[in-house]
């Protein structure tokens, strides 16, 4: 008893000097407000790890996704090995001046290697052209998936998508007309406005 009394007074100045007044009606609502809290995040935390399951290779829409932007992530790298394949195959089209030193893969170095050669310049034009479009395929094509559209309006999307860029790779690669190209590069432009449109759309609450 002795020592229950000391700790209420202990307690008592405590809350004096600090200018506290705490009752047990206090410490309940603080507790209520806690556990309060502790739900909501609890059941945020729930929310977000099913949103974040449902992002596995498991998931035929997202896997959808992946196969697309995988296939254009390796036909854009491509474009890198190919450059050099017809840099090595025209001994030209280089664009550095230390590319003319003399080197087992460059035996004969020649100041006209630094000229501009078509067949060279071609690849990179279709390789700036991937530059300036597939990011957005590959961003927009991830948001796209978010908005849960059917596996068959995706795979229409995304591979229709995949499909033109192979196309205007062709045709430019082999030479077309501009129409031609410009065919494919329209569908492709269209399918990234389409996903794009419908992002905003769900985005906005609609």
């Amino acid at each position: 008893m002795v020592d229950a009394s000391k700790t209420q007074i202990r307690e008592s100045r405590f809350q004096a000097s600090h200018g506290l007044q705490v009752n047990a009606y206090d410490v309940l609502l603080i507790h209520a407000r806690l556990k309060s809290s502790k739900q909501v995040l609890s059941a945020d935390m729930n929310r977000w790890g099913e949103g974040m399951d449902e992002l596995n290779l498991r998931d035929p829409l997202f896997a959808t996704y992946a196969i697309a932007a995988t296939l254009m992530i390796l036909k854009m790298v491509s474009m890198s090995w190919l450059t050099v394949l017809r840099m090595m195959q025209v001994r030209g089209g280089f664009r550095s001046p230390e590319d003319l030193k003399r080197t087992p893969l460059n035996p004969a170095p020649n100041p006209q290697q630094l000229a501009p050669n078509e067949l060279v310049e071609r690849i990179r034009r279709i390789q700036m052209n991937d530059l300036e479009n597939l990011p957005f395929f590959l961003l927009s094509g991830f948001l796209f998936v978010l908005t849960h559209p059917s596996l068959l309006l995706a795979q229409w999307i995304l591979y229709g998508y995949v499909a033109s860029r192979l196309l205007h790779f062709v045709a430019y690669f082999t030479g077309q007309i501009h129409e031609v190209r410009a065919t494919f590069w329209t569908i492709g432009s269209l399918i990234l406005i389409f996903m794009t449109g419908r992002v905003l759309f769900f985005a906005l609450g609609y």
